[in-house]
């Protein structure tokens, strides 16, 4: 069944909502702490301005698309935890301050966002970083119509050499594959211990 989404009009306003969002945040940021004094004209020229840039780059328009939806839904996740915890008892004009202004809360808070846009950076530009790096495979080039990559090229996710390589040509298996290297997961495994053990301390 088609869909607007189907029909390409998403991608035709990409960028007026990438602007529209850009100068929002900049120029709610900007009248927030104001460091340029009660000026809300400058401040609405530069939101503007860092706006335009946003929308007419590619890579920088493609970043906002990618990481704009999982922070929507991280802000839908608080807003039905919030919601759900008043229903046990917890009034929202005297907790939920206290909650917010909780250094745990704060440190998930900015971690998760950290996180969020590490994977928008990994997603945008993961791929055509590995692309750019001298000594890798040629990405997959097709020129006679047959469905097989012409010599001297791969197709895009093989994996040559041994099963869990990470020298291939597509930086998602790559990723994946460092990430379930028994050295990687042992690190990780170390971390965890070593944190649990400092907090359990810390609180002791």
């Amino acid at each position: 069944m088609a869909s607007i989404l189907d029909a390409g009009l998403a991608g035709i306003f990409s960028a007026v909502f990438v602007w529209l969002l850009v100068y929002a945040i900049v120029y709610g940021f900007l009248t927030w702490k104001k460091p340029f004094g009660d000026n809300k004209g400058s401040y609405a020229i530069v939101a503007v301005c860092i706006a335009f840039l946003m929308a007419v780059a590619p890579p920088a328009r493609t970043l906002v698309l990618t990481v704009a939806p999982w922070y929507v839904a991280f802000g839908v996740v608080i807003f039905f935890i919030l919601f759900l915890v008043t229903m046990f008892g917890v009034d929202p004009a005297k907790d939920f301050p206290k909650i917010i202004n909780d250094d745990t809360t704060k440190t998930w808070f900015v971690i998760i966002c950290v996180i969020i846009a590490i994977a928008g950076l990994a997603a945008v530009f993961g791929q055509s970083s590995l692309n750019q790096q001298p000594g890798l495979p040629a990405p997959s080039i097709d020129t006679n119509g047959d469905g097989i990559p012409d010599s001297g090229t791969i197709s895009v996710g093989a994996e040559p050499g041994t099963p869990g390589s990470t020298a291939t040509g597509d930086f998602g298996t790559n990723l994946l594959n460092t990430i379930v290297h028994p050295k990687v997961l042992g690190l990780a495994v170390t971390f965890l211990i070593a944190a649990i053990s400092i907090y359990f301390l810390s609180k002791g």
